[in-house]
């Protein structure tokens, strides 16, 4: 048999079944395959320059070269264009072009190979055929009732008949359609230990003390899961559907690659949340897209639609009557600017849904096109400003009213990601690949506010230490900065060059290191949801300050 990574038990088959049949059938075929020196690995993540893709199959033979197979599981097809897919009851959804992710993850490998193996002055550089098709196993020739168009021949497709006769000398003649580099086979053995340690299924350990080193460890934190690569797959077949997950376990970064992924269709996309600093980190992240989407908080969009259609936005200045405007008022112009003039987005997705009052999201229903996709990304423990929760499900016709589970945690390095876990049960759990920092989470106790000082100034020496600039360190406390005894304290001692932020106003966001300070210090400054919420913004590094009792 060929060799398979990673190679599935039973229950992992069985849930890879339930999240696509296709790549199951596919991976089952590979899996039995007869054909000496063939390596095949399953569901490879890359990030490229259009943002984060997979590969579903990469094929490996040292005669033969590189192969990547693209799965579309049910009916697909093309029109003017653009590519769909068709569920069971004949519905078509669009999807990605599959020629155009082909194409992505080839570049994608022949950068890694560049990168990784190829120097510069490489006197004797890999180079290697890299193969690409395109794998329908629900389809057969018979289902093909058109000309496929330009850019696609009946070679290029392993259709369900293909796969059902897959043999050694069938998968030879789809590995020899690729001619460059053909003359360069075989490979090398050290040209073929190279490309499976270094680009196909690298191993990695990671110390202390060496900046370069923790820049990979956070390359490594923000790559797709295997399980949010089935969750993307799975949006792309179930248009209106929530999706909830822990601190950490890539509800934004998901959310941007679904806005990437809808643009390339063409469609005009909303994306709202409810942090401000959330909002420029989002904005900031897709402001390369066409057509552009609308990305901020839902306040300004809000603002903007009732300026658009000269409604005032007059903001109290009372506590009270502010609270009220935001909550109640913002919903309500929302609501009247489209009845003055509507507006039709083709898509709106929502990420920190659970800080949403229930009412805004009717207003937002009617700003969407009949047929618009929706998704919402929530997590429920992470409600600080303590709403009355509640799943815009029965807002929009269509959506699946129970939510899609994220359940690892892809932005914690795994001390801190099996400190949050053993503290707050709810808390995404580190997956078997989480690379180590090699810094333990510290929990300090201090007993006057000069004690927390000098606590924070050595967690910084240690953090400089261990190759962490002060720069990429973040402040955190309940307080705002002129409260924060903490932060004033560090302030009066020493230049602080990193940042300062409420727990509130950085939610959503993350930092290579953060000091939470000013813990214990009031019943607020007690609640377990704002610790969790706080400690889970540290990717490498988390120092903890708490007033003794």
């Amino acid at each position: 048999m060929s060799m398979i990574f990673p190679v599935l038990d039973p229950a992992e088959l069985a849930q890879l079944q339930r999240h696509s049949r296709a790549e199951a059938t596919v991976y089952l075929a590979l899996q039995q395959l007869e054909m000496a020196g063939l390596e095949v690995y399953h569901s490879l993540n890359y990030r490229g320059r259009e943002g984060f893709g997979e590969m579903d199959f990469v094929l490996l033979h040292p005669d033969l070269g590189l192969m990547i197979w693209e799965v579309k599981g049910g009916g697909v097809g093309r029109r003017d264009g653009r590519w769909f897919s068709v569920d069971r009851h004949g519905r078509e959804h669009a999807i990605h072009d599959p020629l155009s992710q082909l194409g992505r993850a080839q570049n994608a490998l022949l950068q890694q190979i560049q990168q990784q193996i190829n120097s510069p002055t490489a006197a004797d550089p890999l180079q290697l055929p890299i193969g690409r098709h395109l794998i329908l196993p629900d389809l057969d020739d018979t289902d093909l009732s058109t000309g496929l168009g330009s850019g696609l021949d009946r070679a290029d497709l392993v259709l369900k008949s293909d796969l059902t006769r897959l043999d050694r000398e069938r998968l030879r003649a789809l590995f020899e359609r690729t001619g460059n580099y053909r003359h360069k086979l075989p490979l090398r053995p050290r040209h073929l230990e190279l490309l499976r340690q270094r680009v196909l299924r690298p191993s990695f350990r990671l110390l202390p003390g060496f900046a370069p080193v923790h820049e990979q460890t956070c390359t490594r934190l923000i790559r797709l899961s295997a399980q949010q690569s089935w969750a993307l797959r799975m949006l792309e077949h179930i248009p209106r559907v929530m999706i909830d997950g822990g601190a950490g376990t890539g509800k934004s970064l998901l959310a941007c690659e679904k806005v990437r992924q809808l643009a390339s269709a063409g469609k005009r996309v909303l994306l709202l949340c409810f942090n401000l600093a959330l909002a420029e980190a989002l904005r900031s992240s897709l402001n390369t897209l066409e057509p552009a989407p609308w990305v901020g908080t839902f306040h300004e969009f809000c603002q903007e639609r009732a300026g658009q259609t000269g409604l005032s936005w007059a903001v109290p200045t009372g506590f009270t009557e502010q609270s009220h405007f935001y909550i109640e008022t913002a919903a309500e112009l929302l609501d009247e600017a489209q009845q003055r003039c509507p507006v039709a987005f083709d898509g709106l997705i929502v990420d920190e849904g659970q800080d949403f009052a229930a009412h805004w999201w009717l207003p937002l229903a009617e700003s969407l096109n009949a047929q618009a996709p929706v998704y919402v990304f929530s997590d429920p423990h992470q409600n600080v400003f303590e709403r009355a929760w509640e799943r815009p499900s029965a807002c929009f016709e269509g959506m699946i009213p129970y939510p899609f589970q994220l359940l690892h945690n892809v932005r914690n390095c795994r001390e801190i990601a099996q400190w949050l876990k053993a503290r707050f049960v709810y808390a995404g759990d580190p997956p078997a690949s989480a690379p180590e920092s090699g810094l333990a989470v510290r929990e300090h106790r201090y007993r006057s506010a000069q004690q927390q000082t000098e606590q924070m100034q050595q967690a910084l020496r240690q953090l400089q230490a261990a190759g962490i600039d002060e720069t990429e360190v973040v402040i955190l406390s309940l307080y705002r900065a002129n409260h924060s005894q903490g932060y004033q304290g560090l302030r009066q001692q020493q230049e602080f060059k990193g940042r300062f932020s409420t727990i509130g106003a950085f939610k959503g966001l993350h930092a290579k290191a953060v000091l939470l300070c000013d813990w214990n210090t009031s019943d607020h400054a007690r609640r377990e949801d704002l610790l969790y919420v706080g400690a889970s913004r540290a990717q490498l590094a988390l120092h903890i300050f708490s007033k003794a009792p």
